[in-house]
């Protein structure tokens, strides 16, 4: 019997609205990702580390200098001075690092796209960054989100020489589209991956082959 039944007026109209507010809620929370650089990426890429231990040894010293009495205004001024610097100095370096990490991320940031965009000679190397745990980290966190970086790689396998890079594209392709585990399979040899990765294909393997 065919159906005769019609789509309730307003609902297509609806539909369309909301996937288009989707669509640009997307677009905004990307163009946010994209300007800007995530406290937890910052930290897991060490870019704190300084800072950190910076403020370890600067912060007791404020505390404990804060705490000494001081009778006369020459080593009572001295004192102030002190805490003070001591408590400056982490915030100083903490910026500084800050502004370092998102210069470079603005750097990877752009190569990668440039990379993606089909450059003929383009390589694209985690070996060239200072940092080379942010520039992993972006690499990979790119990946899950622009399928394109993974075709880019897969259609031309020697556009990347670098093992942390390879496997950085491919961790985080396979974390959003692990289907495609038997296109890393068809495309590369598995015992030549590092050993995490090549743990992470078998266990991909087994529930989508």
């Amino acid at each position: 019997m065919q159906n005769t039944k019609r789509t309730f007026p307003g609902y297509k109209e609806k539909v369309l609205a909301k996937q288009q507010k989707k669509q640009e809620k997307q677009k905004k929370a990307e163009e946010k990702w994209k300007n800007s650089l995530p406290p937890f990426l910052m930290v897991r890429s060490g870019v704190f580390n300084i800072p950190t231990i910076v403020a370890l040894i600067c912060v007791p010293i404020a505390i404990r200098t804060g705490q000494v009495n001081c009778h006369d205004t020459i080593t009572s001024s001295l004192s102030a001075f002190i805490q003070f610097g001591c408590y400056l100095l982490p915030i100083i370096f903490f910026i500084l690092a800050y502004e370092d990490a998102y210069s470079q991320k603005e750097i990877i940031t752009s190569n990668v796209d440039r990379y993606i965009d089909g450059a003929a000679s383009y390589m694209l190397d985690i070996s060239w960054y200072k940092n080379k745990l942010l520039a992993k980290n972006i690499i990979k966190g790119k990946a899950e989100r622009n399928a394109k970086l993974f075709e880019r790689f897969i259609q031309r396998p020697t556009s990347v020489n670098d093992a942390k890079t390879a496997n950085a594209i491919i961790s985080g392709h396979l974390k959003t589209h692990p289907e495609d585990v038997k296109r890393v399979i068809d495309t590369f040899e598995t015992g030549t991956m590092p050993k995490l990765l090549q743990r992470k294909i078998n266990r991909l393997s087994k529930k989508h082959l």
